[in-house]
């Protein structure tokens, strides 16, 4: 056949996939999943699947908003991956995020020296003047402490908008780039502080939905029968002031009780 034609359509049944990902609305009515680039919904009991997207965008990995109503999903349509969300019926269509981008100078910022600068007392810790004497002296301030703020603003306020457009967040570190456990904290307060996070949706980040992520759920990160009852005591409501994280005071592990002091004494 000479030269380029149009080819003519050709239906095609599926009846299985691989690698497919899945997600149960929360009403438990219809389910979300990705096959051949598209996100598509069926009823849970059975039936006909319909598509909610083109096969272009190559949209992957679906997640209900709590309330039912959209479905967030990551896609290519622009040139990269990011986290778009549509309703349940196909309509209403939106991109949340954007980028990648460079700094106005090239540089790179993260939260954790503008953090450091902002709240000096997050090296008040006697965890970390026994472990990392070094860390109040290593962390760097930006240099333009307006710009970098701006910039931690944006960066930080990812989580709380791919959680707003119903998707999961999970609590993450900088580790080793920044020491151990002190990251974590730092991570906390920086998507509160900069990102506008409510502090309820971070300690579920760190706890609860880590955990779920994990295919732990129901086992760890929860207070509940059955859990495993690793649990920390803290001297105030996280809730209120994340930072009240900060303030250990004891660790049950295994069923027994350990007191913070005693826990930062040398064996022997």
């Amino acid at each position: 056949m000479g030269g380029r034609g149009v080819a003519d359509p050709v239906q095609v049944t599926l009846t299985e996939g691989t690698n497919i990902a899945v997600a149960l609305s929360p009403d438990g009515e219809t389910l979300a999943f990705d096959l051949v680039g598209r996100i598509w919904v069926m009823p849970a009991a059975g039936g006909v699947a319909e598509p909610l997207t083109d096969p272009l965008g190559d949209a992957r990995q679906p997640a209900w908003s709590p309330d039912g109503s959209r479905i967030a999903f990551q896609a290519y349509w622009d040139g990269n991956y990011h986290v778009w969300s549509v309703a349940g019926d196909g309509t209403g269509l939106r991109q949340h995020t954007h980028g990648p981008a460079f700094s106005p100078d090239g540089g790179i910022y993260g939260a954790y020296g503008l953090l450091a600068a902002d709240d000096p007392s997050l090296f008040d810790d006697p965890r970390v003047e026994t472990f990392f004497p070094w860390a109040r002296d290593a962390a760097r301030a930006p240099g333009d402490m307006v710009l970098a703020r701006r910039l931690a603003e944006d960066m930080a306020s990812l989580p709380r908008r791919v959680l707003e457009a119903g998707g999961r967040v999970v609590a993450g570190t900088d580790s080793p780039i920044n020491p151990s456990g002190l990251s974590l904290l730092a991570e906390m307060e920086a998507m509160v502080r900069y990102g506008k996070m409510r502090a309820v949706d971070v300690l579920r980040a760190a706890t609860s939905e880590s955990a779920r992520a994990l295919g732990y759920e129901g086992r760890l990160g929860v207070v509940a029968p059955g859990a495993l009852a690793d649990l920390i005591v803290i001297g105030g409501d996280p809730t209120a002031d994340i930072r009240a994280v900060r303030d250990l005071r004891a660790v049950i592990h295994g069923g027994m009780v350990h007191d913070a002091p005693s826990l930062l004494q040398r064996p022997g």
